[in-house]
């Protein structure tokens, strides 16, 4: 089973950054969302009761959790379990 890391981002947020370059270091793909450049997109981070960024959603299979932050260790966490419950592709 697949999962997806969806990061809505405001460009100039330095905790977006720094989350995005964590992500990548990684080696984690995640779709990135702008909510500053993209109207459709501001609208969809409102709609899912968005008020900070970055907020990240980890979907796996049927189950959505969210990630309001840079909290690192969370993200951990939640990879990690994952990882043990089966094989994950991060899309």
């Amino acid at each position: 089973m697949n999962s997806t890391i969806t990061v809505f981002i405001n460009p100039a947020c330095g905790p977006c950054n720094a989350l995005k370059d964590w992500l990548k270091k990684k080696g984690i793909s995640f779709i990135e969302k702008d909510i500053i450049n993209d109207e459709g997109v501001a609208r969809e981070f409102r709609e899912a009761g968005g008020m900070y960024t970055p907020t990240s959603f980890v979907e796996v299979g049927e189950e959505k959790i969210e990630i309001i932050g840079a909290d690192f260790g969370k993200f951990e966490k939640i990879i990690k379990n994952i990882g043990l419950r089966r094989r994950v592709k991060c899309l």
